[in-house]
């Protein structure tokens, strides 16, 4: 009986600290994430500042709107290691993300750096898969994107705009 009792003591004191630590990193991480969100409004500004067409403002804003849920990290880590299951985008998202062809290559990297810290505040404001996203792409948080990266982001980012039924973008 006192092996049992010992047992359990270790066991419930095992669950506290465990239970301490995490919600010790979730406080750490939501502080990130308004460091992150701030990130993320000044790059959606700097973009529309810009002098963008209609549709790419409504899509850096379409994203920034359904950014914190944990789908873009979600999506990222879908179109990496299970490129089959990601789902397609629609129509209009297609043709939104044809005319990023268009753009200037300094405002392509502003749209790129939209969706970056899009990413980056997402996994903030999830710290359990965030913390594995974090650790798993780390491409995602450099500065410096490789070309496979930003294609991947943005592929997550149309699978997930397809997926919320966003409001027609205008064509």
């Amino acid at each position: 009986m006192i092996a049992f009792g010992i047992i359990a003591i270790a066991v419930v004191y095992g669950a506290v600290r465990l239970l301490t630590d995490y919600l010790q990193r979730s406080q750490r991480s939501f502080a990130s994430a308004q460091i992150a969100w701030n990130e993320v409004d000044r790059a959606v500004l700097e973009l529309l500042d810009s002098d963008v067409p209609a549709v790419v403002a409504q899509l850096a804003i379409l994203i920034a709107r359904l950014t914190g849920c944990g789908c873009f990290v979600r999506g990222v880590l879908m179109s990496h290691y299970l490129p089959r299951f990601t789902v397609k985008p629609k129509p209009q998202l297609e043709v939104a993300f044809a005319s990023l062809n268009e753009l200037s290559p300094k405002q392509k990297k502003l749209f790129d750096q939209v969706i970056a810290t899009a990413v980056v505040y997402d996994s903030y404001r999830n710290p359990l898969i965030g913390g594995l996203f974090r650790r798993l792409v780390k491409s995602a948080i450099q500065s410096q994107h490789t070309y496979s990266a930003t294609l991947e982001t943005q592929l997550a980012a149309a699978a997930v705009l397809s997926r919320k039924d966003p409001v027609a973008l205008a064509a």
